[in-house]
């Protein structure tokens, strides 16, 4: 009865490790997916930067004029 008892608690406990270890992993996972679609806004938004950079210069409008937009950062 012990010995049957022992080996219910060590799966118990085994179950649990499981549990932890695969809760930490889709953790991590979710993480890196948040990261990546944060990254891929930012690439978004460059380009639309990029692109009102380039419309502004070939409507012959001065440098000075675009300089503000060329310095703000994207975060």
């Amino acid at each position: 009865m012990l010995v049957k008892h022992s080996q219910t608690i060590r799966e118990q406990i085994n179950v649990n490790a499981d549990k932890k270890k695969q809760d930490r992993l889709d953790y991590l996972e979710e993480g890196k997916k948040v990261r990546q679609r944060i990254e891929d806004e930012r690439l978004k938004v460059e380009g639309i930067k990029g692109e009102k950079l380039q419309g502004i210069k070939d409507l012959g409008i001065a440098e000075k004029y675009m300089a503000d937009l060329a310095k703000k950062k994207i975060l």
